[in-house]
């Protein structure tokens, strides 16, 4: 039963098919009417009567006052022969609730309809008499006429609920993307004001320092300068993210996004921060670009942790196939007591979304005195 309400209460007619429906009844009517005044041998003017009620359902769509005004007259015709037009009057009644239901004008369309079915049945009242038939069709003029108006009236005010809900949801979206807008804009200019000073303070103070070194220590030299352009990526990346952060309509070929080509880069700045890694890479020219990042960030997080709580070592191993693409690193762990503090465990954390945002699967942990992390992920489909 609730189900049954549900249905009934989701279903929304309009004003088209509350005419199609009308204009069946009526049509059936119609056809009883002409098998009535078949069987009776009824004069001519009953089936004049039908075809004026047809008539009248054609044009209803696009004329619907001249429509009326040819219904009206069909319990006319039928009552000047004697014929009893309780049917053309019926009919004529219905087809001023479509009327009243789609255009409205309850009061014009009634005065149209009136004359005719009082003056048909004026003609041919029936066994009930004159005024008492007479005043029933006047008060079914009426009722026709207020409930297709009400049906009409509650189909407005569905539309303009629905719009104002429309609506609503509207202002609710573009408040929520204004919100968004200015909290980009807060988090830009705090990375701007908190990162971007500090990472160009480093640098210029890197600089200073390879200034002042002996010029024969070479592995101190080449160390400060392997920091420098470590210091300067990260404020390059840092730069692009803020712009990001600040335009977010702008094409997204302008966000940064390392891929599988730069890799091999990736590698050489580790080895020369004093990671030894050895790496093992299959042929990935046909890694998509939502993997390729993904592969890039995770092994970036994966050595970063291998530098900052491994032994000094990693080893890298990225292998295809037809379709996935494959990725462990694995690093020995430091002895406990020459660990530095522990991580927050958010690097992890934002690995696997990485992962998952790519459609793959990752774990991480120890495996003994290692520490592994796998990745699989579908190739996809745009070259990196």
């Amino acid at each position: 039963m609730r189900r049954l309400r549900m249905m009934w209460s989701a279903w929304r007619p309009d004003d088209r098919w509350v005419y199609r429906a009308t204009a069946a009844v009526v049509l059936v009517a119609s056809l009883i009417e002409v098998v009535r005044a078949v069987q009776a041998a009824a004069p001519l003017g009953v089936a004049v009567a039908v075809v004026a009620v047809v008539i009248a359902v054609v044009l209803c769509p696009w004329t619907p006052w001249v429509a009326l005004a040819v219904a009206s007259a069909a319990p006319v015709l039928a009552g000047a022969t004697g014929w009893q037009p309780i049917v053309s009057w019926t009919c004529a009644v219905l087809l001023l609730f479509a009327v009243c239901s789609r255009n409205g004008h309850p009061f014009r369309a009634a005065l149209i309809i009136a004359p005719g079915v009082v003056v048909g049945i004026a003609l041919a009242p029936g066994a009930g008499g004159v005024i008492p038939t007479a005043v029933g069709g006047v008060i079914s003029i009426a009722a026709a006429a207020a409930i297709g108006s009400g049906l009409r009236l509650q189909h407005r005010y569905r539309a303009v609920l629905e719009q104002r809900a429309a609506e609503a949801i509207a202002t609710r979206e573009r408040e929520a993307e204004r919100r968004v807008a200015e909290e980009r804009v807060r988090i830009a200019r705090d990375l701007h004001d908190v990162v971007g000073h500090e990472v160009a303070v480093v640098s210029m103070q890197l600089g200073i320092a390879e200034m002042t070194i002996p010029s024969d220590n070479d592995d101190a030299r080449a160390a400060l300068q392997a920091a420098r352009t470590g210091v300067r990526n990260v404020l390059t990346e840092t730069q692009q993210i803020l712009a990001v952060l600040r335009s977010p309509d702008q094409d997204t070929a302008t966000a940064p996004v390392p891929g599988v080509a730069r890799i091999p880069e990736l590698l050489t700045s580790y080895r020369q921060l004093g990671l030894a890694v050895t790496a093992t890479t299959d042929d990935l020219a046909d890694v998509g670009s939502t993997a390729g990042v993904a592969l890039y960030r995770v092994l970036q997080e994966a050595l970063t942790n291998a530098h900052r709580y491994g032994a000094g070592n990693a080893d890298v191993r990225i292998t295809t196939t037809a379709e996935h693409v494959a990725m462990r690193v694995q690093n020995r762990r430091a002895p406990a007591t020459k660990q530095p503090q522990i991580g927050s465990g958010l690097g992890l954390i934002g690995m696997q979304e990485r992962v998952l945002a790519a459609g793959g699967t990752l774990s991480a942990g120890p495996d003994g005195i290692l520490f592994v992390v796998d990745a699989h992920l579908p190739k996809g489909n745009t070259p990196a």
